[in-house]
């Protein structure tokens, strides 16, 4: 996308040279010049390009940031003043105006606006209504529109461009209004976003518009996953083979349903898992593994969970089903449930390894609620012994020493969303597409 507004400045540079500044100039550029420089680059000023606003719903603002601005929607959020185009404001108060929340839904409440880099080049000024400033653009003798209702309405002036390349939506800000009394405090629970954001169908609505698709991830995803690895592995250090992200609307929907079942009645018991306090420390953990995102009040962690192949494939499209999946093959040494693991070595164990050398562990998001904690070696009982206690998972850490094991009791409480194929062994190299579907499941 970047790429492509790099390459429309240039075009507009090569048939311009330069362009008449607007006056008086647009509130944001004094202040996007000279107080942000640490997170706002420098602008090209002789082709006035600026940062500007443009209000919208939080979904389609992700899916702009997903896949660009597109024409096909140009008009239908407040008409269309100066032709059919992509609206954009100086005044984040004029935004505003365009941006609406979701009634009833996850985002209730909840508004967005996106700041933009935008290149206005040589643009057409007018202070009336003016449908049929897109064809003066069109016709070449001008690159944007500036609609002044400043001077005509007493009001703010707007923008329009009418190529999507023109624009590059460099942030995504979501926020609430402060209107009728209304006020925020220390206190207020910490906001998240319904799908994780590194999801290419974070913009989705996993309630009324399911998916199923496995992406194979990029390579510097997974990257992060090897080192991620790497540092949860007590034995020999693996190789990372392959990563597939699993983002299931249906399995999604019955983990964040058992997360919010637990609300009321928790608060935080132990300290993170060596996964999560890894990815702190990680500059790219949000692109693959937010743990901003995750629930410490509800002892949500980032656990493994070895397997084989079959498995693997059935957990990932249908849950930790018991007599499906792997709780039953992995035996009863703490009792019955799906066991995870902090160290990757203990998960390793259960994954047998296939002719070709491959292994195959998930790595999942887990809650596990109030925790039932046992340094007996075994105890096949504990599960009954922690549900009597009115817990929600086992944590077992034998003789004191490890290596620990977490023992779930719901297919709900854990969300399987990366397959990953692994050597222990051998000297393995691998290249990946850039986030590319490589199993999709149509869901009716």
């Amino acid at each position: 996308m970047f790429e492509r507004y790099a390459q429309r400045l240039g075009k507009i540079k090569r048939s311009r040279g330069s362009a008449k500044a607007l006056a008086p100039p647009l509130f944001t550029q004094e202040p996007t010049r000279e107080r942000f420089a640490d997170v706002l680059a420098p602008l090209d000023s002789s082709l006035n390009e600026a940062y500007l606003w443009h209000g919208t719903t939080v979904r389609r603002g992700l899916a702009i940031a997903q896949d660009d601005f597109s024409l096909r929607f140009a008009g239908s959020g407040a008409g269309s003043m100066y032709g059919e185009g992509l609206y954009f404001a100086e005044s984040c108060t004029k935004a505003d105006e365009y941006s609406q929340a979701e009634p009833g839904g996850h985002y209730e409440g909840t508004h967005a606006l996106l700041l933009c880099r935008a290149c206005l080049g040589k643009f057409y000024y007018v202070t009336d209504r003016d449908p049929g400033a897109k064809q003066k653009v069109e016709s070449g003798e001008f690159d944007s529109t500036v609609g002044d209702r400043a001077k005509a309405a007493k009001t703010y002036r707007e923008v329009v461009l009418y190529d999507p390349d023109q624009v590059y939506p460099e942030y995504v800000i979501l926020y609430d209004r402060l209107d009728g009394g209304k006020t925020v405090t220390a206190n207020d629970a910490p906001f998240h976003l319904e799908l994780p954001v590194y999801w290419v169908n974070v913009h989705r609505n996993p309630i009324a518009d399911p998916f199923s698709v496995h992406y194979t991830v990029r390579q510097k995803i997974k990257d992060l996953i090897q080192r991620l690895a790497s540092g949860t592995c007590s034995g020999s250090k693996p190789v990372v083979l392959d990563v597939r992200r699993v983002e299931d609307s249906e399995l999604w929907n019955r983990y964040v349903g058992f997360k919010a079942g637990l609300h009321q009645s928790l608060r935080p018991e132990s300290g993170h898992a060596l996964t999560s306090q890894l990815l702190e420390d990680e500059v790219d953990a949000e692109e693959a593994a937010g743990i901003e995102n995750m629930d410490f009040a509800l002892n949500e962690l980032l656990l493994w969970h070895g397997t084989d192949e079959e498995s693997a494939t059935a957990i990932a499209e249908s849950g930790f089903l018991s007599g499906s999946a792997g709780t039953v093959k992995h035996g009863r040494r703490f009792g019955e449930g799906a066991y995870f693991a902090e160290d990757l070595a203990k998960s390793i164990s259960y994954a047998p390894e296939s002719l070709a050398g491959v292994r195959y562990v998930l790595l999942c998001r887990t809650v596990c609620g109030h925790i039932w904690y046992t340094e007996r070696s075994s105890d096949t009982d504990a599960h009954q012994a922690a549900k009597r206690s009115l817990k929600h998972s086992v944590l077992a850490n034998p003789d004191g020493k490890g290596p620990r094991e977490y023992v779930l009791f719901e297919d709900t409480q854990a969300y399987p969303e990366y397959i990953v194929q692994l050597a222990v062994n051998g000297d393995f190299t691998a290249t990946q597409e850039d986030d590319a579907p490589t199993n999709q499941i149509t869901v009716q």
